[in-house]
């Protein structure tokens, strides 16, 4: 993870209540999610690495609570932001955001990751390598008996600009496009959502949290799915076996 690159992102007001924090989060991941997305990748005339990539429809969208911040507080415009138009996409945040930004909450982390498949060991299994290359981390305060819903759309509109800040600064990190249909799926979610294809990204409470390696069994024998080299060692292997015993 030597390209890694974190970005935190720190509310200084408390939120007053669970609802408050989801939306203010709605807003800032929308944000991310929008800038780190492409339009759907079309291969043409069944060529591996002859594609077009599409456009993607944008919503101007409003929270539902929180407002712009006001000097004067008698400002009734309520927060706007950008998202992408996608139902699926919507609907996979809001859920997300829900299970996981609770009452107890204090923080939250939108990871955007590379996975690339490893060579099988010699016990026949193929694993799924996955290397975060961006961390956006949220960290923030529920308590009840705050209610300056003011001062929480000050708070937000000056992280939605660092946000917005990060995002364009720098840009040597993000991971090459694939020059092949069969490279897409390591650096681009390809199924969840029909009208985008964001890097592919996670959400988590903590730092560490849901970023597990996945395993894959091949249904061969073990010796039929190694390469040489692999080969080579599992005989190495059953012979020296073969000496001790």
């Amino acid at each position: 993870m030597a390209n890694l690159r974190r970005v935190d992102l720190d509310f200084n007001y408390p939120f007053p209540s669970v609802e408050i924090a989801r939306e203010s989060l709605t807003s800032l991941v929308h944000t991310i999610i929008f800038h780190r997305s492409t339009g759907v990748f079309t291969f043409k005339n069944n060529s591996s690495s002859k594609f077009e990539i599409g456009s993607i429809g944008v919503i101007d969208d409003k929270l539902s609570s929180i407002r712009l911040f006001s000097k004067t507080g008698q400002n009734n415009t309520l927060f706007p932001y950008v998202r992408i138009n996608s139902p699926e996409l919507y609907s996979y945040v809001e859920n997300e955001l829900y299970e996981k930004v609770q009452p107890h909450s204090s923080s939250f982390f939108v990871k955007f990751y590379t996975r690339k498949p490893k060579s099988p060991s010699i016990f026949g299994n193929k694993t799924v390598e996955k290397t975060i290359w961006e961390i956006f981390a949220f960290s923030f305060r529920i308590d009840s008996s705050e209610s300056d819903h003011n001062e929480v759309g000050k708070d937000l509109e000056r992280l939605m600009f660092e946000t917005t800040l990060a995002i364009s600064n720098e840009q040597t990190h993000i991971p090459d496009a694939p020059y092949s249909q069969n490279l897409l799926s390591e650096i681009f979610e390809v199924d969840k959502f029909a009208s985008c294809q964001p890097y592919l990204f996670t959400f988590s409470q903590f730092c560490n949290d849901g970023f597990e390696e996945e395993s894959r069994y091949s249904t061969r024998p073990a010796a039929s799915s190694l390469p040489v080299k692999g080969k080579w060692v599992a005989n190495f292997i059953s012979k020296a076996a073969k000496n001790l015993f």
